[in-house]
């Protein structure tokens, strides 16, 4: 086991096609003014949905009565937080407290339970809309629900309802990764195996990769990760990298097969300064990660012709 050392900071971006990658309690892709924008959450809930898929062993689906015991539930029963912290207690008795950094989901995003705090080393922004040309369109719905007055017990047929969906919208998110956020269990007696390894990080990276396109639904059938962008510091360094989806830009003319160009010459001259101000390297690996039907990458070459290409990785799937 290998803990990880160093910090990570990254951008992903979840590209949505005909689909909502994330509705309001309207049934409508979230917005404010004029930008489409998108929770941390349905980030988090695709990468924890892979995670599970991938046998890993979650603290949320604790949440839903039956599940924690692999038993067939015929409907969603949530239990109330007395009623989960019983059925923890009897899991697992008093040893929870050394028990719940067995949860894959609580090593990556942290946990607030039962007086127990834990910042977790990976921090998701919200996501922010960077194309902006996308337009909704309603889909309206008809059911054959019989549903009985209350006031003079006669039955009516209702069941009309309606969804939106977005033609496009490319979601830029910001991610961090900071082990040190979780260093101070280490030394805690009998904690000394509670850190954020190697391993926990390449999992992350699968989730953030695959797990959009995982999630499979009516409205979320079209969304998938189109650009993964990562830089790993070295171990030690303190410089703090910040604000990455602001310094990347999406041209709105597509290049032919409907390629959108994410413009990234901002963001490389922002890691160059940051390095020449520490007056040495200060990085480990920048890491690229595109799917070329769907995205070409601008400013690359600036990369390759500065010192930062040396640490470059570029994966073109």
């Amino acid at each position: 086991m290998e803990f990880k050392q160093n910090k990570v900071f990254g951008l992903v971006s979840v590209i949505a096609k005909n689909s909502s990658w994330n509705s309001d309690f309207n049934h409508s892709p979230k917005k404010y003014d004029d930008t489409f924008f998108a929770s941390d959450r349905a980030l988090k809930y695709a990468v924890r949905n892979l995670m599970e898929q991938m046998g890993k062993k979650l603290l949320i689906k604790k949440w839903v009565k039956g599940i924690k015991d692999d038993r067939k539930v015929s409907m969603i029963d949530v239990m109330t937080s007395n009623e989960l912290k019983k059925s923890i207690k009897e899991e697992y008795g008093k040893d929870f407290n050394k028990m719940f950094w067995e949860f894959e989901d609580v090593r990556q995003f942290g946990m607030v339970y039962d007086g127990i705090g834990i910042h977790g080393p990976v921090q998701i922004s919200q996501g922010i809309d960077k194309y902006g040309l996308g337009v909704t369109y309603e889909d309206d719905l008809t059911g054959r629900m019989v549903f009985e007055s209350k006031a003079d017990s006669s039955k009516e047929t209702r069941g009309m309802a309606s969804r939106e969906f977005l033609t496009e919208a490319h979601y830029i998110y910001d991610f961090s990764v900071n082990p040190k956020n979780v260093a101070f269990l280490k030394e805690i007696e009998g904690y000394e195996s509670f850190g954020y390894t190697e391993d926990d990080f390449e999992t992350l990276l699968e989730g953030l990769q695959y797990g959009p396109a995982n999630v499979k639904s009516t409205q979320k059938l079209n969304c998938f990760t189109g650009f993964m962008m990562y830089v790993e510091m070295n171990d030690g360094e303190n410089t703090l990298l910040s604000n990455l989806q602001g310094k990347i830009k999406l041209e709105s003319e597509k290049l032919e097969e409907d390629v959108v160009v994410y413009d990234i010459s901002n963001l490389v001259s922002y890691l160059k300064n940051k390095q020449d101000a520490a007056g040495q390297s200060i990085y480990k690996k920048i890491q690229v990660v595109y799917e070329k039907s769907e995205v070409e990458i601008k400013g690359l070459n600036e990369i390759n012709e500065s010192d930062l290409s040396n640490v470059l990785e570029v994966e073109v799937l």
